[in-house]
């Protein structure tokens, strides 16, 4: 599916450089077939520099369109062409973003106010670019490209993680050894971050396993202690289950906790209960915490206090109602969860209250720690669908509180970081560090307004169902590329939604109904769209394209 942002600025005086690798230069022959004709029907037109950057193999392998692009040459489409050989038959090869650089000096004057910079090709390809005219611009005339939507991408050979790893079995390699594991690594045929079906990365399986030699030679390799599986577990919190006292030490000894940040920043409950904190939990539950708020996860305080060898918490949360017959992501119910590991006592202490061993609906489907109710009544009347318009439009514009902007940034910030701290994948792959593993707290600014405007055509677009759909699905494709996960939107609009809650108007202290129903459809919505791009994109094509079969 051609995305929408990735076509010709009107004003053909805007300088535009095209950058792309392989079968990437693809899409921009419909550009300089554009530009050509353009330049025939209309000689009397301004037109500003083209500048193409192409890089292959070599000359003789894939110089994909090398003769149509020479023809472009002579018809002076192109005022400048580079080409980038990474193996040429003869002399030293480089690729695309060492060009870039090597090339400064020619492609400076290029880069005005107005220039526009279109990359395509693999994920990795477009880091590595956008690092490279980073070094180029400077960080600030960097983000201003950006932040102007002048600077455009279309990636592919993303790879979404499913829950089930086709490359390698990850819990017989972890039975294996390190060795073993070792070459795998090397070889790049598994990640030290991949997971398995249950979101268990090796170093989970290590702790379960009570092998300290592989724990201390996978946290050597910098495997994060601090990714929870899908019940919410880190590292640390498995090998408290396990109990193996040595073991949790030395993941604590790297920096692990039983309870991510995650949770104690958005689910305080959920992390009082983790670290077995019963003061904690008494004072939260006290103060009106809700006993069955799902984490990310769809994981409930009670799945958790069902892992815990003291049953005083789990008492606890049982005499606040919470509800015992709820499963989590994987189809867990408490008892289940208890069960598993080995707990007989929580088991017990909830069936007596009528807990069931089985769910008898199966196990939570679609997205994680959504809303069910909100995505089954998703249909958003006309009156909730302008409550939600004009109360973001009220935050957005002009009337803006004072404050709620900074807010707003703050909140953007703590998001990426905590989504950034269970999948370094998605990290990895964005563009703006201080230093490996450290992300640009400004870039990460700026980003969050740059979602903040994603968001706004969104919201936009709910007049609009087609228009809706078509954004929606280009802009999760355009996501899937840096390794976006389907819960971080789950995440991201709960967040949202909370924080909506706190900063528009009231009356009598209570939101207005159109509003709360209107933003609770819109994320029931997204999501659904999200689910539904996310399923097609893995069985591999776009959902569009499906629709057409």
């Amino acid at each position: 599916m051609p995305t929408p942002h990735f076509r010709l600025p009107l004003d053909l005086r805007h300088p535009v450089i095209l950058v792309a690798t392989g079968t990437g230069i693809a899409p921009f022959r419909s550009f300089w077939q554009e530009l050509a004709w353009r330049k025939a029907s209309y000689p009397e037109i301004e037109y500003g520099p083209k500048v193409l950057i192409f890089g292959c193999r070599n000359a003789s392998h894939d110089y994909l369109y090398h003769e149509e692009v020479e023809r472009a040459r002579s018809a002076k489409v192109f005022s400048e062409i580079h080409v980038a050989f990474s193996r040429p038959e003869e002399g030293q090869g480089q690729y695309v973003q060492d060009l870039i650089q090597s090339e400064a000096d020619q492609l400076l004057p290029v880069m005005t106010e107005s220039c526009h910079i279109y990359v395509c090709g693999s994920s990795h390809m477009n880091t590595a670019v956008g690092s490279a005219f980073n070094k180029i611009l400077g960080k600030e005339k960097y983000q201003a490209l950006v932040l102007g939507s002048r600077w455009h991408e279309d990636v592919f050979g993303a790879k979404v993680q499913t829950e089930t790893k086709s490359v390698t079995d990850l819990e017989l390699l972890a039975r294996s050894g390190w060795e073993k594991i070792k070459v795998e690594l090397a070889s790049n045929t598994v990640d030290i971050h991949s997971q398995t079906w249950s979101g268990n990365t090796l170093l989970h399986l290590a702790c379960g396993m009570r092998n300290k030699v592989l724990v201390q030679s996978l946290l050597e390799q910098k495997a994060s202690p601090l990714i929870m599986n899908f019940e919410g577990l880190t590292p640390a919190m498995i090998a408290c289950i396990a109990g193996d006292k040595q073991l949790e030490q030395l993941v604590s000894s790297k920096g692990g906790t039983k309870a991510s940040s995650l949770h104690k920043k958005y689910y305080l409950l959920h992390a009082a209960v983790i670290s077995e904190d019963s003061r904690a939990v008494r004072k939260l539950l006290a103060s009106g915490a809700d006993p069955n708020q799902p984490d990310c996860n769809y994981t409930r305080p009670v799945h958790l206090a069902a892992l815990l060898k003291d049953t005083a918490i789990l008492s606890d949360l049982i005499q606040k109602k919470a509800d015992l017959n709820m499963p989590n992501r994987l189809g867990l119910l408490p008892a289940q969860t208890a069960l598993k590991s080995g707990r007989k006592e929580a088991a017990t202490l909830i069936k007596s209250i009528g807990g069931n061993i089985t769910a008898i609906g199966g196990g939570a489907t679609g997205m994680l720690g959504e809303d069910m109710a909100s995505r089954a009544n998703e249909g958003m009347l006309a009156e909730e669908i302008a409550a939600v318009q004009a109360s973001w439009s009220f935050l957005m514009g002009s009337m803006t509180p004072a404050g709620v902007e900074k807010r707003m940034k703050s909140m953007g910030v703590d998001l990426f970081l905590a989504i950034f701290e269970q999948s370094p994948a998605a990290l990895e792959l964005f563009p703006f560090k201080w230093q490996p593993g450290q992300p640009d707290i400004n870039a990460l600014e700026v980003h969050g307004r740059k979602v903040l405007t994603a968001l706004t055509t969104i919201v936009e677009h709910l007049s609009n169902e087609e228009a809706f759909q078509v954004y929606l699905e280009a802009l999760v494709l355009r996501h899937l590329a840096y390794k976006v996960d389907n819960w971080h939107y789950t995440f991201f609009l709960t967040q949202l939604l909370d924080f909506l809650l706190a900063s528009m108007p009231k009356e009598d202290g209570r939101a207005d109904e159109a509003f709360v129903n209107g933003w609770s459809k819109f994320k029931g919505k997204v999501l659904k769209h999200v689910d539904k791009t996310f399923e097609h994109v893995i069985k591999g094509m776009p959902s569009s394209e499906k629709q057409k079969q």
